[in-house]
């Protein structure tokens, strides 16, 4: 009787054991749906459900295929909650604990959807590597499953990847093979977003005419669809194209219309967006009440979401037009306040955008001792984001080159079980299966060395072109510091002599210390738009050009300062003025200044500059040259290397930064045009650069 009462205690500990289990796996199942079908439209409750479960996983050493298959599940739902609220930590961390656990779910593609979170990861927080690799990774399981739909959706973030690497080409290349796959899988929305980022890329080329193209069948597409966040994106496409080619009213009539339509959807984002475009345009116009009005609406707006950049964004001209407005103070509040807020979040970019714009603040207070130190800041500062730029992308080839390793073992690991299973075939089969089977695993090991051959030659290159890159920054660093020495130190002397009383000339030595000062701000501001350019966040504002009275209004402008340094200037237009260009005069005007200060500094005395302007049917010509003294032909090639000079000593005094030659290509590059330099027969230096002229069909003013 004893054993049997045993026994039944027995059978109901076991009973009740699997009990347990069968709740646990409900429970497990059931918050997995409810963050399936919450993690967009609740997503409070699948925050809620998914902190009990991942308490739960964590408890665990051994998942059944059931509790797997629900664990996918959740690592490709429950992330997107955490990322859509700014919380990329936590989602990484979702997904990591997932794939570390080496876990196959039934269905691949549950895998691969957790797989794109961290894509998504390590696309916002700047990893663009990783990100690359990781969708690389995902779209490889999408296309082995035929998820049609999916493939396309992994495309369109690789062309997003490509974009932020500034390889619109490429971008587009993705999107182009995305268009079909959407289309074919009946996905509208997928389609009609595919279209609008090809509309997107091409507008960063300044291919209007097919940005246009795009736009338009993607509207065509929306327009059969309910109303969503798409339409009102796609709207935003059309101001920036509206804007770009000048067309001031249509932009902000559609600027209005995206506003109000996201505003009466609750699409916070998209409402403050609109509304930062209007003020855009109106700061844009110098109308800066009106600007004011709009960017303090999109900031209110913003307060319901987590945009951080963008908030930081909009405070940045609101602070431009209290420093235009000659509010300084008030300038200077919100500079630091949101100076506060980008270090904070290590947003390296804004903070030099911010600490350039606080030297300007003080500059224009006329604290001068101020700015000299927010100036020694930001080039800290500058220094520091070239330090964390070059450890962010040796540490994401460092895991990149990780995972080979990883990789690497797994392909010995898995060559070794062959080779024993190779071991036991020979010692059951016949000597022709023995052959048979020899050649076999000699073919796995000619490919497993070809693999790792390969695999060893893509991680020297890749370690190769960080060193370049890690070469290339600490020499700019290095050339930059030089540059700052001298002026420096001057002013140091001159604060010495007017601390000891030892100036002969106060009033002099405050100047001196001003124009240092100002040569300092030259300084920055060059390599600040040096640095634009490599990022490609130039601003450019493309419209139509008449060449001719261009470059006469130009040209008379800078007629008193060539008088003033005792040389003449002469102006040949070899063509009307009905001929037109596409660019902003603006930038263009900057290129001729620096070319004509160039020679202003440089010809001897009495000497001349001669400005020639020529064209053929596709480009107009402009060719700057000036008489003696020429350079010789082995400085030629190295005239527009950031900082380099010919006769360095000459260069400072004569207040140049060796920088202005740089920043001519770079606008000249952006326009899609050519320049280059070779010897004139003035006796001096001749610099020619090439610029597309408008073409019927091209856009409009």
């Amino acid at each position: 009787m004893r054993y049997l009462r045993a026994f039944v205690c027995f059978g109901l500990l076991i009973v009740t054991t699997k009990l347990m289990a069968n709740a646990e796996f409900i429970r497990l199942k059931d918050s997995a749906d409810t963050i399936r079908s919450c993690w967009l439209k609740c997503p409070a409750d699948a925050m809620e459900s998914g902190q009990a479960v991942r308490t739960y996983l964590a408890g665990r050493t051994e998942l059944s295929q059931s509790e797997i298959n629900q664990y996918a599940i959740i690592s490709g739902y429950l992330p997107r909650v955490y990322i859509d609220r700014g919380e990329h930590q936590v989602a990484e961390q979702i997904v990591s604990d997932f794939l570390s656990k080496n876990i196959e779910p039934s269905n691949p593609v549950d895998k691969a959807r957790a797989i794109v979170n961290l894509g998504i990861v390590y696309k916002n927080t700047g990893r663009n590597l990783l990100a690359r690799d990781t969708y690389l990774a995902a779209l490889d399981i999408y296309r082995a499953a035929d998820v049609k739909n999916a493939v396309g959706n992994v495309l369109n973030n690789l062309a997003l990847v490509s974009s932020s690497n500034g390889d619109t080409g490429e971008a587009i290349k993705y999107l182009l093979e995305a268009l079909p796959l959407v289309e074919e899988n009946a996905n509208p929305l997928a389609f009609a977003s595919t279209l609008s980022n090809l509309g997107a890329m091409h507008i960063d080329l300044a291919q209007f005419d097919a940005a246009r193209n795009y736009l338009d069948r993607s509207q065509a597409v929306l327009d059969t669809l309910d109303f969503s966040r798409k339409h009102v994106e796609v709207i935003n496409y059309r101001v920036r194209l509206e804007t770009d080619l000048g067309n001031k009213e249509l932009a902000r009539e559609l600027a209005q219309r995206a506003s109000e339509s996201a505003a009466e959807n609750e699409f916070y984002d998209l409402h403050s967006h609109s509304q930062y475009q209007l003020g855009r345009i109106a700061f844009n116009d110098k109308a800066f009440d009106l600007a004011l009005s709009h960017f303090e609406t999109a900031k209110n707006v913003l307060e319901t979401t987590q945009s951080l950049s963008a908030r930081l964004r909009i405070d940045y001209f609101i602070a431009q037009i209290a420093l235009e407005n000659e509010e300084l103070d008030e300038a200077e509040k919100i500079v630091n306040s949101a100076l506060d807020i980008a270090n904070s979040q290590g947003l390296g970019l804004e903070i030099l955008r911010f600490q350039h714009l606080l030297v300007n603040v003080y500059k224009a207070k006329g604290e001068h001792q101020t700015a000299l130190r927010e100036f020694d800041t930001l080039f800290n500062t500058y220094k520091e984001r070239v330090t964390k730029d070059k450890e962010n992308q040796v540490s994401q080839y460092s895991v990149l080159l990780h995972e080979e390793e990883k990789q690497r073992k797994l392909a010995e690991l898995s060559e070794e079980n062959a080779l024993q299973t190779s071991e036991l075939l020979k010692e059951k089969q016949s000597r022709q299966q023995y052959i048979f089977s020899s050649g076999a695993v000699l073919l796995l090991l000619v490919g497993s060395l070809i693999v790792l051959y390969q695999r060893r030659k893509l991680a020297i290159f890749k370690a190769k072109k960080a060193q370049e890159l890690v070469e290339r920054k600490n020499q700019m660093l290095s050339d930059v510091s030089h540059e700052l020495r001298t002026p420096l130190a001057a002013i140091k002397l001159q604060i010495e002599m007017l601390e000891y009383q030892i100036a002969e000339d106060p009033k002099q030595t405050y100047s001196i210390v001003h124009n240092k000062i100002a040569s300092l701000n030259g300084l920055i501001n060059d390599v600040f738009q040096l640095a634009k350019a490599d990022a490609g966040e130039l601003d450019i504002v493309f419209a139509k050009i008449k060449v001719r009275a261009w470059l006469e209004k130009t040209v008379a402008t800078y007629e008193p300062l060539v008088n003033d340094a005792g040389l003449s200037i002469l102006l040949k237009v070899e063509f009307d003025y009905d001929l037109m260009l596409t660019g902003d005069e603006r930038r263009l005007s900057q290129v001729l200044d620096n070319l004509i200060a160039n020679s202003c500094r440089y010809t001897d005395a009495q000497g001349e500059i001669v400005v020639t302007a020529s064209a053929t049917q596709s480009h107009c010509i402009i060719c700057i040259e000036d008489s003696s003294p020429g350079i010789s032909k082995e400085h030629l090639p190295q005239l527009f290397e950031r900082l380099y000079r010919v006769d360095k000593s000459r260069s400072r005094e004569s207040g140049g930064s060796g920088l202005g030659l740089s920043i001519c290509q770079a606008l000249v590059k952006e326009h899609g045009g050519k320049i280059r330099a070779e010897n004139s027969d003035l006796g001096g230096l001749k610099v020619e650069f090439t610029l597309p002229l408008f073409q019927d069909g091209d856009r409009d003013e």
